[in-house]
C-alpha cells in the first residue's frame, strides 16, 4: 500500500477562555477567569485500525476525545 491510504475522520475541538478584572482600589484588584476545554463536547473518533492481520482492519473502533472540562478561577491581587 502507498502512503496515506488510510485516512481517518477530521478532529474538531473548540477551547474558550474568558476573563474579567475588577479594580477594587488603586492597588487591589479581583480577577475572574473561566476556561472551557472541548466546549461543544464533540466526540472525536480515532483513526482506522491499520493492522492488516486484524479482523477489523480499516474500521474505526474507538474515540480519542476528552469530555467537556470547565475550570473557574478567582484571584485577588494586593
Amino acid at each position: 500500500m502507498g502512503r496515506n491510504v488510510l485516512r481517518g475522520p477530521s478532529q474538531n475541538n473548540i477551547d474558550l477562555s474568558i476573563g474579567k478584572r475588577l479594580l477594587l482600589t488603586e492597588s487591589k484588584d479581583l480577577r475572574f477567569q473561566a476556561d472551557f476545554f472541548n466546549l461543544l463536547n464533540h466526540a472525536n473518533q480515532d483513526g482506522p485500525v491499520n493492522d492488516i492481520n486484524a479482523g477489523d482492519f480499516g474500521r474505526i473502533v474507538s474515540f480519542s476525545s476528552s469530555p467537556r472540562i470547565m475550570q473557574l478561577s478567582l484571584r485577588f491581587d494586593f
